[in-house]
């Protein structure tokens, strides 16, 4: 089983940040404020959520790959991928692989020039045909963003991503074959990649939201067609 926990930023500063080991607090030290703020809530998000899944009296030990990708020391716990954008953060937590991308739907001034330079023929077709091109072309950037979350390589692997809009498919070799489930909340756009080995007939996907006052709360998203992830196929 997986999970998706999202926390207003707006409450991040209540979070209990005692589970949340000196080392982190010495890292996000350096950091910007801004950047500062988001990682701290998001470790300690995870460190709230740990116990309560998994049993852990504290956040364990983390590294992080060579791509910056961070993960547990211990690979017998779970995979987790966490995504900040607005007032909103997001993190999942479940069995290998999982990959995480929210963004919010900020209007942006060069918004064909951008879609020209990043996306294919098929895709601005795609996005032509929808009935709100912004959302459109936030749907299609966050599920390239999940995938390459999941691989660990960012931007760096973008090239070997094909999106195909009208079956709702992604070739790539960059991470293996799985599905990516999308849904719009809070004025964002969010795209959660899980592997095959993630899904069985009977998985399941909770969806919480955390509360300063009453802690992780069940909640619904509105899923869509969810994307298929397959192998580049020559």
């Amino acid at each position: 089983m997986s999970d998706l926990i999202c926390l207003s930023m707006l409450d991040a500063a209540l979070l209990p940040s005692i589970l949340v080991p000196e080392s982190i607090h010495l890292t996000a030290a350096d950091f910007s404020p801004s950047r500062r703020t988001s990682y701290m809530a998001g470790r300690a998000l995870l460190a709230a959520w740990c116990p309560r899944r998994y049993g852990c009296p504290a956040l364990p030990d983390m590294l992080t790959g060579p791509h910056g990708r961070p993960a547990f020391r211990d690979p017998g716990l779970p995979d987790f991928s966490i995504s900040h954008s607005g007032d909103w953060l997001w993190l999942a937590v479940g069995e290998p692989t999982l990959g995480l991308d929210v963004e919010q739907q900020r209007p942006r001034r060069n918004l064909q020039k951008l879609m020209a330079h990043v996306l294919s023929a098929l895709e601005l077709a795609w996005v032509a045909a929808q009935d709100d091109e912004l959302r459109a072309f936030y749907r299609l950037w966050t599920l390239r963003e999940a995938v390459l979350k999941a691989s660990g390589r960012g931007l760096a692997g973008l090239s070997r991503l094909q999106l195909f809009p009208d079956p709702y498919r992604i070739e790539t070799d960059e991470v293996a074959a799985g599905q990516i489930q999308v849904a719009e909340a809070g004025g964002c756009s969010l795209a959660l990649y899980q592997s095959s080995l993630t899904m069985s007939s009977d998985s399941t996907l909770g969806t919480w939201r955390w509360s300063p006052d009453l802690g992780f709360i069940p909640t619904e998203l509105a899923w869509q067609t969810p994307w298929r992830v397959m192998a580049t196929v020559a």
